[in-house]
Formats: structure tokens, sequence, C-alpha cells
């Protein structure tokens, strides 16, 4: 049973917006302040009242990036109740173990964007914080191979946002379901930072509706140049967790917090993906109901959730390499049998590389195998001072035992085979 206001009310099946009413909406976003979050709210509150369809309000949300990005904590207030930050429900994330070999590539990666930029500690823009999180999520998300993704917003001038501007990825799957939104911040997180997020989820939830697609969570991570928080949106309300450091004096402490933090990332990632396939097998039976007619796509996704769902048994149980790379194993295999039109055609520019390599190797060989016969024709061809010659024949006839100055010394005192030049006059 819903309430008005309640998030979970929304439809998008609303009617289009009359000529007129689409007027009167247009002119009062045009009486909002661009640069505050008032038009954010607004456009919220008529997604919730039913007065615009989903699909209208993600067209729209486009033209209020923003207002979008000045939203503050007095903002959410009205928008959830929360008098404070304090308030909003205590989310408890789970830590699934992660390989260690994928660990320890994102550990080369942290290493090598510190030692290129700075410290995630000393960060003091946002593009600093984004490259450390792309270093935590990127060997994550390639173990999908491309069936997560993200649209990055980028940063914006520091006089559009109360927070100095942001860094945001919204990660989709299978390119259409929003399921992961990171908000990237320098300092401390303020209310302000807390509320952007919490809006930002809610119309990356709208954005799921607007596609047909129903997934239970939206899930979410604020992260700063010292702490990380996560949050999640089930379409009633969001709950938050406690801060996990990623800063610390002691350097095995920190390592523990980001393992935590790597392990939390990978089930985030799978439970999305799970949601995603569950999703879009959900819009295609709707699809088939409407029509009549049965879809190629639904025999692709069944099997790629059976896949997949076998990842996620294996991932929840891992405590060892061998049984976290069982679940990323069917997770590839889960992959490989979803719909053709979702094949992104990545180029394998590793397996490209390698055979540029091997093909440039047996050249390089070839032509060094010629140089060095030329080389060696060369010396054969090369005169030969006959008395020198004779001279190092005697060297070498004489006992090992001696010292090559005791060996001329000796030629010398013969007076025998010292070559001219050497001779003393």
């Amino acid at each position: 049973m819903t309430t008005p206001g309640d998030p979970s009310s929304i439809r998008s099946q609303v009617p289009p917006l009359s000529v007129e009413k689409k007027a009167q909406f247009e002119a009062t976003l045009a009486q909002l302040a661009e640069d505050t979050g008032e038009g954010a709210v607004y456009l919220l509150q008529l997604l919730r009242a039913n007065r615009v369809p989903s699909s209208v309000y993600m067209q729209y949300k486009g033209r209020l990036t923003k207002s979008f990005s000045a939203v503050k904590w007095a903002n959410v207030k009205t928008l959830y109740g929360y008098a404070n930050p304090k308030q909003v429900p205590i989310l408890e994330p789970v830590s699934w173990y992660m390989a260690s070999d994928v660990a320890l590539k994102i550990w080369e990666r942290i290493m090598e964007e510190e030692a290129s930029t700075s410290s995630l500690d000393m960060a003091d823009r946002e593009a600093k914080v984004v490259l450390w999180v792309h270093s935590v999520l990127s060997p994550i998300l390639w173990l999908f191979r491309g069936a997560i993704n993200n649209d990055a917003e980028g940063p914006l001038p520091a006089t559009t946002s109360s927070t100095d501007g942001f860094g945001e990825f919204i990660y989709n799957v299978l390119e259409s379901s929003l399921v992961v939104v990171v908000e990237c911040k320098t300092t401390s997180p303020s209310i302000d930072s807390i509320a952007q997020l919490m809006v930002e989820m809610e119309s990356a939830w709208c954005a799921n509706e607007a596609n047909g697609l129903d997934t239970p969570i939206v899930t979410g991570a604020l992260c700063t140049s010292r702490q990380w928080y996560f949050m999640t949106y089930d379409g009633h309300r969001h709950a938050m967790s406690k801060a996990f450091d990623v800063v610390a004096r002691d350097g095995k402490e920190q390592t523990r917090s980001i393992i935590e933090i790597i392990g939390i990332f990978w089930k985030m990632c799978l439970d999305g993906y799970i949601m995603a396939l569950k999703a879009f097998i959900g819009r295609s039976k709707a699809q088939m109901r409407e029509s009549g007619r049965r879809q190629v796509s639904y025999e692709k996704w069944k099997p790629a959730l059976t896949l997949a769902r076998q990842a996620e048994k294996n991932a929840r149980k891992a405590k060892t390499d061998a049984t976290c790379h069982t679940a990323i194993n069917s997770l590839l295999e889960s992959i490989k049998q979803l719909p053709a039109e979702h094949d992104r055609g990545l180029t394998d520019f590793v397996a490209l590389g390698r055979e540029f390599y091997s093909s440039k190797e047996a050249e390089a060989g070839a032509e060094e195998a010629e140089e060095e016969e030329v080389e060696e024709a060369g010396a054969a061809e090369e005169e030969v001072d006959p008395e020198e010659e004779e001279f190092f024949r005697k060297l070498k006839a004489e006992s090992p035992m001696l010292t090559p100055l005791e060996k001329r010394r000796k030629i010398g005192e013969s007076g025998d085979g010292e070559p001219s030049s050497k001779r003393t006059k």
C-alpha cells in the first residue's frame, strides 16, 4: 500500500504531457535557479505525484545537471523526511573474497596512480580521487568483459556545485540497467554530498523504470580521499553504511580495509548483473504477453541467469582463490550466453598485441642472424698482421700460470717473437 509521495508509487505508464501542461512545466523550470537544488527537487516531486512519466523525468534531468549537483541536505529533508544523515537506516554491506591475483592487480594500479599523481590522502582535486577509485573498480569490472560499464559525467565547474565540483560514475549493466552510482569527493563527505548521492540513486531507479526494467535495489558509493561509504535504494528508502577508512597510519590496517572494500564492490557488481538479467527476463516476458510471440532473446537470458546464479553461489562461499576463480569462470560463461545485441564488440588488443610482437620477434631474429653472418664474413676478410699473430701464438703456448705481464717479460727476455713495434731499442 503506497502513500502520497512514496517513491514506490512512480509509474512509467503516466500519460504523456499535454501541450499546455508541458508549457507550464517548462515555465516553472525556467524560473528555478540553475545553481540551486530546487529544480532537482521539483522534478522529483512531479515524478512522485505521477504528474510526469519516468521517460520525461530522465529527459529533463539531463537539462538540470547543475541543479542536481547543487542539491543540499535541506532539499533532501523535504524529499525524504530525514532531519540529518544519522536518521538514514544503517546498511551493513557484505564483502566477498576476491582472488589474490585480481586483488594484487588492483594494488598495482593503485601504486601506479599514486606514483604518477599523488597518494590518496594528499588528493586535492576530485580528478585524483576518481583515478584512485577507477584503480579499484577497473579490474573488477573487467571480470564482466564489458557487461558493466560506466557513463562518466565528469567534473563540473566548482561554481556550480556546493561541494566544489564532483566526479561521478553511473554504471550500466548491459547498457541499460543502472545498478551502481559512484560519487567522488576530495574532502570528508558533507551532508550535502550524501544528499546528492541519494537523489542520484533515486534517479537511477527511475531510469530503470523508464526502460521497463524492474530492479530490486540500486547501489551507490560515496568516495573521498580518506573514507568511503556505501548506500542502497530500494524504491522506498535509502540505507547507508558506516565509514570505511581507505587511509590509515598502519599499512596493514589500510590493506585490510581496502581488501574489504574490494569484496564489497565485487558483490555489488555481481548482484547488479544478476538483477539486470532478471529485469531483462521480466521485460521479455511482458513483451511476449503483449505481442503473443516468443522472443529469441528470452532463450538467451535464461541460461545466462542460470550460470550467473552458479557464479554467485561460489562467490558467496569462496574463501580461496580456487573457489573464487570457479565463480569467475561461471560468470564468463554466463556472459557468453547473452543475446547478440549485447555484444559490445570490444577489440581484443591483448591478442592483437601478442600477434604483433610474435611476428616482429620472428622478423627481428632473422635480421639479427643475417647481420651476424655479415659481421663474421667481414671479420674473416680483415687483413691480419703476421708479426702480431705470431706474438699472440707464442703467448698462448706459454704456461697458463703466468700472468700476461710475465708472459710479455719472458718473451722480451728471450728476444724472440716480440713485435718489432714493442721491442726496446
